[in-house]
C-alpha cells in the first residue's frame, strides 16, 4: 500500500517500507478505500513475466495478484471507530460518487517510489477527483476521528512489491531496465472499503462494503 501522498512520484534510493507507520501493529486493523481487482485481471494486465521477475527480487516483498490494489483514501483504525461508522461512511461516499462514469485505469510504466516498486496509474485528474470526493465525504462523517495520513499530493499507483531493506539507486535502476514494459488498461466498477491488516511483510484485507462508481452500494456482512 504505502503512502499515496509523497512529495515526488519517483525515487532513486529506496528505503524499507515496513518501518513506515509504526503505530500500525499486527493487532490493529485499518480501514481504507481501495480500488480492487480480480486476480486474473491483474495477471493479464501486468503480465506473468513481469510478476515472475518481481517475485525473484530479494529486496522486494512481491504483492500477490489477488491483493493488488490502488489506495484511494484512508478512513481510520477500526478500534477508534463505532460499528455504525462503516455504514454512515459508505452511504456518504456512495452519495459523493453517484452518477460517475465507470472507471478505466491506465497502468504503466513501472516506477520506483521511496519504498515500493509500482505501476503508475491514470487518468490522473479523474483519480484525484475521485480521491477528493471520497476524502471529503469520509471526513464529513468522522470529523476528528478520520485518520487521514495521506494529505499531500496524490500519486495513484498499483504496488508490485514493497522494499524490505535500503537499496541504492543503481540497483533500483537495473531492475527497472530489466522489467518488461507494462502498458495496459484495467476496468474497475467499484470502490472497496477494506479492513486491512499489516503483518509478515504483507497486507491482507476483508471487504466491508463496496460502492459502485455509478452510485450503488453493496454491503458485505461481518
Amino acid at each position: 500500500m504505502g503512502s499515496t501522498s509523497i512529495l515526488a512520484a519517483t525515487a532513486e534510493e529506496l528505503r524499507d517500507h515496513w518501518v513506515w507507520r509504526p503505530e500500525w501493529t499486527t493487532r490493529r486493523t485499518c480501514l481504507y478505500w481501495y480500488l480492487t481487482f480480480g486476480e486474473d485481471q491483474i495477471t493479464h494486465a501486468v503480465g506473468e513475466e513481469t510478476l515472475r521477475r518481481v517475485r525473484g527480487v530479494g529486496w522486494l516483498d512481491a504483492v500477490p495478484p489477488a491483493w493488488c490494489h490502488v489506495t484511494v483514501a484512508d478512513v481510520g483504525f477500526a478500534d477508534e471507530l463505532e460499528p455504525t461508522d462503516v455504514e454512515r461512511v459508505t452511504e456518504a461516499v456512495a452519495d459523493a460518487v453517484a452518477g460517475q462514469d465507470r472507471l478505466r485505469l491506465i497502468l504503466g510504466p513501472a516506477q520506483t517510489f521511496p519504498s515500493a516498486l509500482v505501476l503508475a496509474v491514470g487518468p490522473l485528474d479523474r483519480l484525484r477527483a475521485v480521491k477528493a470526493r471520497v476524502r471529503r465525504s469520509t471526513s464529513a462523517v468522522l470529523g476528528a476521528r478520520h485518520t487521514d495520513v495521506h494529505r499531500r499530493l496524490f500519486w495513484p499507483h498499483l504496488s508490485l512489491g514493497y522494499v524490505n531493506r535500503p537499496v541504492d539507486a543503481r540497483t533500483a535502476a537495473r531492475l527497472l531496465d530489466a522489467l518488461p514494459a507494462v502498458s495496459a488498461r484495467l476496468d474497475v466498477a467499484a470502490l472497496t472499503l477494506a479492513a486491512v491488516t499489516r503483518r509478515d511483510h504483507s497486507y491482507r484485507w476483508r471487504v466491508q462494503a463496496q460502492v459502485d462508481l455509478l452510485g450503488n452500494v453493496t454491503r458485505t456482512p461481518g
